[in-house]
């Protein structure tokens, strides 16, 4: 290897280890779609722009509607029999899928995507579908005012974004 070409090559390595160690911006990921989902290039997610009971453009009709865990689930079946935007494979999302939307770059309240997901609000939280093992009365939520995840009984009332798969 001559000088030039080892130059070239410390030069390269470089510039990759100074890419790797800046942080991602979390937005990057996420593509909005023009019939009101959401796709997030990282995890091959499609997510429903809205909150359930949110509609419209910046999801500015309706509030989040708040439900319990069975009626989380409902929703889903609902919604797919309905081909909510075209499509009948929404579910809710697992624990780590709903994780996956906190944007831990955000000082501020709701700690997720705004721009992605508008009027997300910041009182409350989102159901997953995942079962809590140790009780399971209980399942898995996110708290996008933290970013924090609970297991909560199944019968208290949280709200519910759908997801489906990517291709």
């Amino acid at each position: 290897m001559n000088t030039n070409t080892r130059t070239i090559t410390l030069a390269a390595q470089a510039l990759l280890l100074f890419a790797l160690a800046q942080p991602m911006a979390a937005q990057a990921a996420l593509f909005e779609n023009d019939d009101g989902t959401v796709t997030d290039t990282v995890t091959n997610l499609i997510w429903d722009q809205c909150s359930q009971g949110q509609s419209g453009v910046a999801c500015a009709t309706g509030s989040a509607t708040i439900m319990i865990w069975a009626a989380a689930l409902t929703a889903a079946v609902t919604a797919n029999a309905a081909n909510y935007k075209g499509y009948s494979d929404w579910r809710v999302p697992s624990k780590n899928e709903l994780e996956s939307l906190v944007d831990i770059t955000k000082a501020t309240n709701p700690v997720i995507d705004l721009t992605a997901f508008p009027a997300t609000p910041t009182n409350s939280f989102y159901w997953s579908s995942t079962t809590y093992v140790p009780d399971p009365s209980m399942a898995w939520d996110v708290y996008f005012g933290t970013g924090s995840s609970f297991a909560d009984v199944k019968t208290v009332s949280g709200q519910v974004r759908l997801v489906r798969s990517g291709l």
